[in-house]
């Protein structure tokens, strides 16, 4: 997320990759603006733009993939690899929401239609701050 003039700005990305990792190129970059309009037809329930709001939608978006455009049959085991424990423990229904109520519920939709095709597991990754050096 960022600012920009007075204006918020979010967005969310997602990388696939089909097999285990063995190099650091994605099989697939997935990644847009987060959609805050209920008009339009990407929406899936943001109100606004926060990092919250840019990490639900990166698993609600990569379930969407995973139902709609993934290069498989829809049985294949999935780990989704999160470094946000507050959106997983949204989208799993760990959390209560308390705000984002209707991109949570949606979120939570899509990882039970997931669910109900694919084995799908949770890993927490740890992130490091970015070093420079000189």
């Amino acid at each position: 997320t960022g600012d920009s003039g007075g204006v918020r700005i979010a967005g969310w990305g997602s990388v696939v990759f089909r097999w285990a990792i063995e190099s650091h190129r994605p099989d697939f970059i997935l990644h847009a603006p987060v959609v805050t309009a209920a008009w339009h037809p990407m929406w899936i329930g943001a109100r606004e733009e926060t990092n919250n709001t840019g990490e639900l939608s990166a698993i609600g978006e990569s379930m969407l993939w995973l139902l709609h455009e993934a290069p498989d049959d829809g049985t294949t085991p999935v780990i989704m690899r999160y470094d946000s424990e507050y959106a997983c423990n949204m989208a799993t229904g760990r959390w209560e929401a308390r705000s984002n109520e209707e991109l949570v519920n949606k979120v939570r939709q899509l990882v039970g239609q997931v669910e109900d095709t694919r084995v799908l597991t949770w890993e927490h990754v740890y992130t490091t701050p970015h070093r420079t050096t000189r």
